[in-house]
């Protein structure tokens, strides 16, 4: 990738990170100019935006562990290794994430003061 293009993708990488649903128009043309030069970054934009939309939009546990179990499953089909720690580690916590649903505590704060 030439120079000028890495120095594009570094300093624009927090859109990638935006929901999609989040970015005015001006950063939507940005989005769609970087996924066009890589198959593999649209790839993963998609399973990020599926994530956003499958899981964190539900109102409960129940709905959410259904989301959560299809979304695995199509990050699992996949060819992008770059996920395995990934799902590794939300299979592993799987039922304490998908009880952060119901309740709404947290022991963020906690482990921000250990940090």
């Amino acid at each position: 990738m030439p120079k000028e293009l890495r120095i594009y993708f570094k300093r624009s990488r927090s859109l990638l990170i935006k929901s999609a649903k989040k970015l005015n128009s001006d950063e939507a043309n940005r989005v769609s100019i970087m996924l066009n030069l890589s198959e593999d970054l649209k790839l993963v934009y998609r399973t990020k935006e599926l994530f956003y939309e499958y899981f964190l939009t539900h109102p409960n546990s129940t709905r959410a562990s259904k989301a959560f179990n299809e979304w695995l499953r199509r990050v699992n089909e996949t060819v992008l290794k770059e996920f395995n720690a990934c799902t590794s580690t939300f299979t592993n916590w799987f039922e304490e994430i998908c009880n952060s649903f119901d309740y709404e505590f947290t022991n963020g704060p906690l482990e921000g003061t250990h940090t």
